[in-house]
């Protein structure tokens, strides 16, 4: 198979990429920095992030179009984004049906937000086009991705609109009783088929620090790796929920969890320090949390170059060996 890159996009300008077979592509074939030796470095000794938590976007923040009325001929949305998510400012009082507050996608950085909005998720959800289920924003904790940004760490119970992806854990959606729900559930099936698991992923989420987690997503080195090995789609930068659940997490110790859980809330409190509720400038915050993203870079680094923390392996397999064979998961 003949393989080239590009350089214009005038069919004239391109480099001649070394030829593959297609039985042996892998996924390269659209890929020209595919780099097989580095994907089996990352999946060894890792499980699938979406065996941990569920991804899936927030909610589709305007009317549904079967309640939407017909004005002169032409179909009028009841509401839009922007009657969903108010966004806050100094001065103007909070309109009381505003109970909640979140985000959009382009508040989401990484590490932190560059801005809050009020939301009126009570009032608006009998007639929402996608609600989502209460306990994806009610929950204790969670992620929450921006498209081409980074995540965030929230503990906030931040709603958050459909350029978001929302990052639960199973075992947190279990406690909600809300695993059952028909939306949560398909996302749970599909997720079964992608990790290649077909039984409970519960157990398996209850091992992992989302923060953790954040560390691993936030990461410039695990950024390069989709960059080059698992990319789809056309935006630049951006990367789809179906990539981010196929992303390889390293099985690391609860000990090497914590550490650099502990940096990722010194990271956020550092931003929150400085900049409070205002939108803080972008590489005045990074400098003032420069060491600490360093640190968390080289932590994570090193873990995906160790080998896979053997007991957390042994927990794993516990929990997931097939009991009819006594296959072992990894």
């Amino acid at each position: 198979m003949i393989r080239r890159k590009h350089i214009q996009a005038d069919c004239k300008h391109f480099d001649t990429l070394p030829r593959v077979t297609q039985r042996n592509t892998n996924g390269r074939i659209f890929r020209w920095r595919y780099d097989p030796g580095l994907d089996q470095r990352l999946t060894a000794g890792s499980i699938a992030l979406c065996a941990i938590v569920y991804i899936g976007t927030g909610i589709e923040a305007q009317s549904h179009e079967d309640d939407d009325p017909f004005i002169d001929g032409k179909r009028q949305k009841r509401f839009r984004l922007d009657d969903v998510f108010l966004p806050l400012s100094e001065g103007i009082v909070r309109p009381a049906k505003y109970s909640g507050e979140g985000v959009l996608g382009d508040d989401v950085d990484r590490y932190y937000l560059r801005r809050k909005r009020y939301v009126a998720y009570e009032e608006f959800r009998p007639q929402m086009r996608g609600p989502r289920h209460i306990a994806l924003f009610r929950t204790p904790e969670k992620l929450l991705l921006g498209e081409t940004s980074g995540g965030y760490y929230d503990g906030d119970g931040l709603f958050a609109n459909h350029s978001v992806q929302v990052v639960v854990s199973w075992k947190v959606l279990e406690q909600a009783g809300a695993i059952e729900e028909r939306g949560i559930q398909r996302v749970y099936r599909k997720s079964q088929q992608l990790s290649g698991i077909s039984g409970n992923l519960v157990p398996i989420s209850e091992l992992f620090d989302l923060r953790y987690l954040l560390a691993i997503i936030n990461s410039r080195f695990i950024r390069e790796y989709i960059a080059s090995n698992m990319h789809e789609g056309t935006r630049k930068g951006r990367i789809y929920p179906n990539v981010w659940k196929r992303l390889p997490i390293k099985v690391a110790s609860a000990e090497r969890q914590l550490h650099i859980a502990a940096l990722v809330d010194a990271v956020q409190r550092e931003y929150q320090r400085v900049y409070g509720p205002l939108e803080p400038d972008r590489n005045q915050a990074y400098d003032k949390s420069n060491p600490l993203l360093s640190e968390i870079e080289h932590l994570v680094e090193a873990t995906y170059r160790e080998p896979a923390d053997e007991v957390m392996l042994e927990r794993i397999n516990a929990k997931l060996t097939n009991r009819s064979n006594g296959e072992l998961f990894l």
